[in-house]
């Protein structure tokens, strides 16, 4: 606070320097003061009858507890909305749950998510999550987010599927996201064991099936021996069949070419 005419002689001042002084006179241009410590009295234009230095305090902590109360009304309000969606979530994962499918909705939000196994096209494959969910096919699309979707019916049914592009646009293929290797290379294993089941009932060998062994051998997964005897047994039958084919085809040339070294020409 700034000293003026109604300042009482003798009292404490500051100079603009922060020195203690007393006020000896009021003079129009300003004041004459004594420094507390030298007695010496001289002349300053401006006095200050707090010191400036403690006000500036004074006034900076003043400034920092209301930033202070402000941070601190706004954590109060972050802190009930977090809670509020705290229990939003909770409410909605102990709903989706009995679901298994929408657990990996959570797990895929948590970054849970690892690996995914692919099943399309005759394949069975384990796949890094970056190297699953990058699309690599346009300069538009590289290093982007393929679209991911589950789908359903009414019967709780549900579906993973993925998108070659991320605007949906391309073909779509199955997959099962695994929140570690360990579980993808059990779901594989799962799939496989069905296939070898099919491979007991069947009398072929069909294209998935065929992925099914190739992925066993990658997983380390050991093909039973009958379904290994069946594979064998059926690979022999289809070679025997072909090689019986071929002679029938070598014949009926050779009797082509028999009839055209007859003909003249």
């Amino acid at each position: 606070m700034l000293a003026d005419n109604s300042t009482e002689l003798g009292s404490t001042v500051f100079d603009n320097n922060d020195i203690e002084c007393y006020l000896t006179r009021i003079v129009p241009e300003g004041f004459l003061v004594q420094e507390k410590e030298t007695e010496v009295i001289r002349f300053v234009k401006t006095a200050y009858t707090e010191s400036p230095c403690e006000s500036r305090i004074k006034k900076s902590i003043s400034e920092a507890n209301k930033k202070l109360d402000s941070l601190r009304t706004e954590l109060s309000t972050l802190t009930s909305k977090k809670d509020e969606l705290e229990k939003q979530y909770n409410e909605i994962y102990s709903r989706a749950k009995v679901i298994k499918s929408l657990q990996k909705v959570f797990d895929f939000l948590d970054k849970k998510i690892t690996h995914f196994v692919y099943t399309s096209y005759c394949k069975i494959a384990i796949v890094p999550f970056d190297e699953f969910m990058k699309s690599q096919y346009t300069p538009y699309d590289k290093n982007k987010l393929k679209l991911l979707c589950l789908y359903g019916d009414s019967n709780g049914d549900m579906q993973w599927k993925i998108n070659e592009y991320r605007d949906g646009s391309g073909s779509w293929s199955d997959c099962i996201p695994c929140s570690s290797f360990e579980e993808a290379a059990k779901i594989v294993e799962e799939i496989c064991l069905k296939e070898f089941e099919d491979i007991r009932k069947s009398q072929d060998i069909t294209n998935s099936m065929n992925a099914a062994i190739e992925s066993a051998k990658k997983i380390g997964l050991k093909i039973p021996d009958d379904v290994a005897s069946m594979i064998k047994e059926r690979k022999k039958a289809n070679l025997i069949q072909r090689k019986e084919s071929a002679i029938k085809d070598v014949e009926k040339i050779n009797s082509q070419i028999l009839e055209l070294e007859k003909q003249d020409v």
